[in-house]
């Protein structure tokens, strides 16, 4: 991996393990206002900003059940497992931040979560010293797939978008990765990507350790 001048990462199901969270709690408030969500559906709304998956939501509900009421219910409810105590960690997070930050290599976080609840969920998690700078979806004009908020973090890490790593679990996530010029890591979590899509990616491992182990040897 010659070249690379900087790291990029997504931040939920890729160092976060909160889209587990984000999808009980979810359904479990579609339950009690009486409608059904599936995890399928739930799956659906990974990569998106909260916009969209606005927009989903009112689309499932319909006109009867106020939109406002029903996301600030679900909202309250993650917020109070991801916000107001730490997340839990995916495997490997701590130690591939470390060894990045060792060599020096710049680090940014690309989410689609806005700003400010991002860079609360990382300093909860003790994560937020590692980032030079946090991108959030509220920050950008269109959401992955679309490439905008990793050219934004290119951008503010002032390196070309073709020097730098990213790091994504999701399907759009990885989409907008690869649009943006970027050399890409799949780390699976909640969603399966397509055979075609995932041999676009430099490579994909099972977790974070996993990718350290082999890249610390190449560069070893």
């Amino acid at each position: 991996m010659k070249n690379i001048r900087a790291v990029i990462f997504d931040m939920d199901g890729l160092l976060l393990d909160t889209e587990r969270i984000c999808c009980d709690v979810l359904l479990k408030t579609f339950d009690d206002h009486g409608e059904t969500m599936t995890r399928e559906e739930f799956i659906d709304l990974i990569g998106l900003n909260s916009k969209e998956v606005r927009l989903r939501i009112k689309q499932k509900l319909g006109d009867e059940i106020g939109l406002d009421l029903f996301v600030k219910t679900w909202k309250e409810r993650y917020f109070m497992r991801t916000v107001e105590q730490a997340a839990p960690l995916k495997e490997g997070v701590v130690d591939l931040l470390t060894y990045f930050k060792s060599v020096n290599l710049p680090m940014a976080v690309a989410t689609s979560t806005d700003h400010e609840t991002a860079l609360k969920k990382l300093e909860k998690a003790n994560l937020l010293h590692y980032f030079s700078n946090v991108v959030g979806g509220d920050q950008i004009e269109r959401s992955k797939p679309a490439p905008d908020i990793y050219l934004k973090a290119a951008e503010v890490l002032q390196v070309k978008a073709t020097h730098c790593l990213a790091f994504e679990d999701s399907r759009f996530g990885v989409e907008a990765a690869l649009k943006a010029g970027m050399r890409t890591i799949h780390i699976p979590d909640m969603v399966e990507l397509p055979e075609k899509l995932i041999l676009r990616c430099l490579g994909t491992y099972g977790n974070l350790s996993g990718f350290l182990q082999e890249y610390s040897k190449g560069v070893s």
